[in-house]
């Protein structure tokens, strides 16, 4: 069962197009799916499964990572809107009759909306479910997943921040905090350690702890809740979002926060806090693109191209750089420097 809903009411409503609801008794599947703005092709966002507190608390979630999704599209130039699908339940309903339902569900839009993986879905899910609708990308081509070319984005533009904003120091000189080992956290790790950087990790699962300690042991370990006040270059939340707030912000203690987490901001307006304490955020939907910007390439009528790929992932790092540059120049936060370069782009077409 499918049906669209009213949302206007809802807190994280900024002008949606449409939102529906989704139900399959039969598997306990049910979730909301979002389409934010779709005037440069057809919404695009990954899928994340859930336990959701309530009904309200998913569709404000589905709301703002939609919103994000056209925001990453559009400072990445790619042609597709912002989606997004969340579904309420936990990994324990997964078999292949829920995931079934869902990728049927998702083919009945008929390419009006294309999703991937997220938070709860795995690759081997979307990879299953892409052989029942072309309609859910699997995210692997090029024999790279979405999380290695999202954290290499990530990677991209905290090379280029650096670059711009300590010059003069080398990576081993540099200290990342990295809050979230999951898919892009574990990714991210490696690309700064290979590149001799000193690293601090934090998650809220020790196993995911454990085996990165098992291959990198000059990782540095610090408990989850007090990551963000430690000392470092570059904090990089790479957990659920709505990490900052205006009692975390008081408690940062970095120069950077460059991180692969969606929707970081409590709310928007928290991003001048940030800069009024002298710390350069680079926007979570420019800094973690490069995982969309990897999967949607399967859509291309060409087909999938590697060094597309790359060619925009580097691109990251040179938006971070006209962003801080801007920043400097007009002592405007990067936050909203990035919010008018894509209004621009809304307006000149």
């Amino acid at each position: 069962m499918i049906k669209e809903i009213n949302v206007k009411n809802h807190q994280a409503y900024a002008g949606h197009e449409k939102v529906f609801y989704f139900e399959d008794k039969s598997t306990k599947l049910k979730g909301f799916l979002a389409w934010h703005n779709t005037k440069f092709g057809p919404a695009t966002g990954g899928t994340r499964l859930y336990n959701y507190a309530s009904e309200k608390e998913a569709i404000n979630d589905v709301l703002r990572l939609s919103e994000a999704m056209t925001y990453k599209c559009a400072i990445s130039d790619l042609p597709f809107g912002g989606g997004k699908t969340v579904i309420i339940g936990n990994k324990k309903l997964k078999n292949e009759k829920y995931l079934s339902a869902y990728a049927k569900i998702i083919d009945s839009f008929k390419g009006k909306c294309t999703t991937g993986t997220d938070v709860g879905i795995s690759d081997a899910d979307a990879i299953y479910m892409s052989k029942i609708t072309p309609y859910i990308l699997k995210g692997n081509s090029g024999k790279v997943t979405t999380s290695q070319m999202a954290s290499y984005g990530i990677y991209i533009g905290i090379k280029s921040s650096l670059k711009f904003l300590l010059p003069n120091k080398s990576p081993k000189d540099i200290h990342v905090t990295i809050k979230g080992v999951g898919k892009i956290g574990f990714e991210l790790t490696k690309f700064l350690m290979k590149d001799g950087f000193k690293v601090t990790i934090a998650d809220i699962d020790k196993e995911k702890v454990k085996n990165i300690k098992k291959i990198f042991p000059k990782v540095k370990v610090i408990d989850y809740k007090k990551i963000h006040k430690i000392k470092s270059d570059i904090y990089s939340p790479c957990a659920m979002g709505e990490e900052f707030t205006p009692k975390t912000i008081k408690e940062l203690n970095c120069l950077i926060i460059a991180g692969g987490a969606n929707n970081q901001l409590k709310k928007e307006s928290l991003s001048k806090e940030i800069f009024n304490r002298g710390i350069w955020y680079i926007p979570d939907y420019l800094i973690n693109s490069g995982g969309l910007i990897q999967i949607v390439d399967e859509l291309d009528k060409s087909g999938y191209n590697k060094k597309r790929v790359i060619r925009r992932l580097k691109n990251i790092g040179k938006t971070v750089v006209q962003i801080l540059k801007k920043s400097k120049a007009t002592n405007k936060d990067p936050f909203l420097v990035t919010k008018d370069i894509i209004a621009s782009k809304f307006y000149a077409k």
